[in-house]
């Protein structure tokens, strides 16, 4: 059985991305690492990533930037820790923080080949 992760990038989430997860959590296809990277989120959206770390599920990972990098890094960040970290995870899903395309768009998203050794998946519609 294949293994995949998902990664979500979020700058100054609010509580959108804590019911993203839980629906992820609750009611997506087997995955096996959710990392969520913080793009520099100010201080007052830090307790959004607390709560993320606190549901105590051993497949979330956030990972967190001192300052703003933008989307683009965050991404390479967060395909960079799981490569290192999760290197038998065959595939990756990336998701925006706020919801808006759900747990059912990831499950039927495209399906992009990006190199040989990952298949990256996206829920964007391109």
């Amino acid at each position: 059985m294949k293994k995949y992760g998902i990664l979500i990038p979020a700058l100054n989430p609010d509580q959108k991305l804590i019911k993203l997860v839980h629906e992820l959590l609750n009611n997506v296809i087997n995955f096996d690492a959710l990392v969520l990277v913080d793009d520099g989120s100010a201080v007052t959206n830090q307790a959004v990533f607390k709560e993320l770390e606190e549901i105590g599920d051993q497949r979330i990972h956030v990972l967190h930037h001192q300052h703003n990098e933008g989307k683009g890094a965050a991404l390479k960040n967060g395909f960079r820790y799981i490569r290192n970290y999760f290197p038998e995870i065959e595939g990756i899903a990336t998701m925006d923080s706020d919801g808006q395309r759900g747990s059912f768009k990831l499950m039927y998203g495209e399906v992009r080949r990006k190199s040989h050794r990952l298949d990256y998946w996206s829920s964007q519609i391109y």
